[in-house]
Parts: C-alpha cells; structure tokens; sequence
C-alpha cells in the first residue's frame, strides 16, 4: 500500500462534509489547493462542475473520495540521448 498518499491539483475527488446533524454535503470536483481561512483553520478549494469554487475547512470534512488523479508526466531517462559531450 502506497502511504505517501497527498491532494493533487486538478485531480477529482468526492468530498463529504459535515453540513447538518442528519445530513452531510457532498462536494464533487477539481482540487486546486489548501488555503487559510481565519485563525489558522486551514481548508480546501475544489472548482465543481457547475462553476463555482466551493470552500471546505479541513475539520469538516468526514470522508474524502478518489474519482481520478491526471497521470504524472514521464520523467525524462537519465541517459538521454542529448546530455553527452563531444
């Protein structure tokens, strides 16, 4: 199992959070980052389908869904053909 687990930009994910007592939201969209809002509650920022950027402070959040994460660009070998000398 991979445990360097991390929030990409631009991956999608699910996210529940608390909203009320009976009934959490569920937010669905692309993440594009961590901010702070107030005193040192930190959030996240995801761009839903529909446009908006919705807000979510980290300590209401009750479970986070991986829907897709954009694959890494190759890393170029380290024996490229164009790093030798003459």
């Amino acid at each position: 199992m991979d445990m360097d687990l991390q929030l990409v930009p631009e991956s999608r994910y699910r996210i529940e959070s608390l909203a009320s007592r009976d009934n959490p939201m569920v937010t669905e969209g692309a993440f594009k980052g961590f901010l702070h809002v107030g005193n040192g509650v930190v959030a996240i920022a995801l761009d839903m389908d529909d446009g908006l950027r919705r807000v979510i402070p980290t300590h209401m959040i009750l479970a986070i869904d991986i829907l897709e994460v954009p694959e890494a660009p190759e890393e170029e070998e380290e024996n490229d053909s164009k790093s030798f000398y003459r």
